[in-house]
Order: C-alpha cells, then structure tokens, then sequence
C-alpha cells in the first residue's frame, strides 16, 4: 500500500526529461557514490529511480531500511552522499551523529522526512539539505547541485552535530554558512550585521571578514530573527543589536556599530522596532 502511495505521487517523472548537464557539473568520469537510508521500501524505490534516470553520476551503492544498516553501509561503502530519512523505528536519522567517530569516513547528507517542523530550523542553522515528503524532482534537483558544490568538503559530521545541539539547546548561537570556498561555522556573536546583494548575503563579521553566500537576505532572517538579538532595520540589512553603539533619529536616520559602521535605518522599521 506504502509502495503504490509512492509510485502515484511520482507519475510526473516519467515526463521529465533527463538533463544533461547534471553529470557535467561533476569532473569528468567522477563517480560519487551515495546511500538511500529509509524504512519504507516505496520512498527508496522511488528516490533510487529518480537518481538512476535524472543524475547518473550518482551510484546507489546501498540501500538501507534503519540507522543500524546505514553505520555498517558507512564502513563498507565509503558513501560521498546519503540521503537520510528521519522517521524511522528505533533510531531517528539524526542520531547518526552519536554512532560516528573522527575515523569514520566523511560525507555530506541530505535529510528526507514528512514533517518533523520543530527540526527544520536546525537543518537550516547547520546549512544542511532537507527534502520534504513526497520529494518534488525540483527539489531533489537543487539538493543535489548544492551537493556537486561543495561535495569535497564533507562536513556532515560537523553539521550534524550542530543541529543536535540546537534540539536539545534551542539556545544554542552557532550557524553555519555555505559558500563557493567552503563552509563557516560561526557564533551569533561573531555576527556584526547581514547586507542584502542581489540574490546573494553578505556577512559582516567582528573581525573584519566578510563572507559571501548564495542565498537571499531572507532566508537568513528567517533563521536569525528567532534570536531577540538581531533586528531586520531596513529592507537590505540585518543587524546584532548586542553591537549596536549609537542610533540616529529623524533626518538621515541610520545605526552606528561598534565598527564605526553606519547602516540605514528606514522609517517604517523605526515605528516596528520601537527603537
């Protein structure tokens, strides 16, 4: 019954034309190896299909139906990628954190899962992937370009245990932010204030860094602004009211940092903000 769900949901595949240019954003004749780790038989079928046909530069070496399959899956195939559902009998996915040590192997992971709200504000402080159930091919498309981008860092280790911390602490000050170089780990403390570019997020740091990422200042506010700390004070800026050292009213109303740093303050976020 599980099976034939799935099956229904993903009758727009066999429409899709397979894309070319997925395999060329690998190197040439690279083959990553990936795990599908899900305890119902029809979601693996249909995102093993889905792979095979649109993304052949991805090999499926397992396919596992628990957490306990998967360490061992680990070890034997020294994945590049998993895909990782959350909800499954015994073990969530996101205990994978607490069975993984310094010698294990390296990969990134991309979570599936159905609902779990309360966990996707950790998926997006630790910048890692999530796919929501029943995966849209778009979707799983974007996930994996991400992947292609940043497959050589394999910092899931690292991401994972940032989003337990988060669920056991929803208090606990540390994102991380993906970019072309690479991958950031930083406090919300280090964080001076966000500037909108485009399609892209600039972060100012307190030790004078700058980091560029490819998401939209949003997608930033909408992780950040669940910390009393940060105030959206104009449509381009994001700021830590904790360096925050002088605010300017009325004409040229604007907010000076510790930095000596001036940001524009627009009149309808001083109403908002009561400042």
């Amino acid at each position: 019954m599980i099976q034939a769900s799935y099956e229904s949901n993903y009758q727009f595949s066999e429409t899709i034309k397979p894309i070319n240019s997925f395999a060329t954003n690998f190197k040439k004749n690279t083959i990553l190896k990936a795990i599908i780790v899900d305890d119902e038989l029809g979601a693996r079928k249909v995102l093993r299909t889905l792979i095979t046909d649109f993304f052949p530069q991805l090999e499926i070496t397992n396919e596992c139906s628990n957490l306990p399959e998967c360490i061992n899956a680990i070890h034997s195939s020294n994945p590049d990628l998993i895909f990782l559902d959350i909800e499954m009998p015994g073990y969530s996915g996101l205990d994978l954190y607490e069975f993984l040590n310094d010698n294990d192997p390296n990969f990134e992971v991309i979570f599936t899962t159905a609902y779990q709200e309360y966990a996707l504000a950790a998926f997006r402080l630790a910048a890692v992937d999530y796919l929501l159930k029943p995966i849209q091919f778009d979707q799983l498309k974007e996930a994996i370009e991400r992947f292609q981008m940043h497959h050589e860092n394999k910092t899931a280790k690292r991401q994972l245990q940032i989003i337990q911390k988060h669920l056991n602490d929803p208090s606990h000050q540390e994102i991380c932010i993906s970019t072309t170089e690479g991958k950031y780990y930083i406090t919300f403390n280090e964080i001076l204030y966000l500037e909108a570019d485009g399609s892209y997020t600039l972060f100012f740091l307190m030790n004078g860094k700058k980091i560029t990422c490819s998401r939209r200042l949003k997608h930033y506010e909408e992780i950040l602004m669940k910390d009393p700390r940060f105030l959206r004070v104009h449509r381009s800026y994001l700021v830590n009211r904790e360096h925050i050292l002088r605010i300017k009213k009325g004409d040229d109303a604007h907010i000076l940092l510790v930095n000596e740093v001036k940001i524009p303050l627009s009149l309808d976020r001083l109403r908002d903000l009561n400042l």
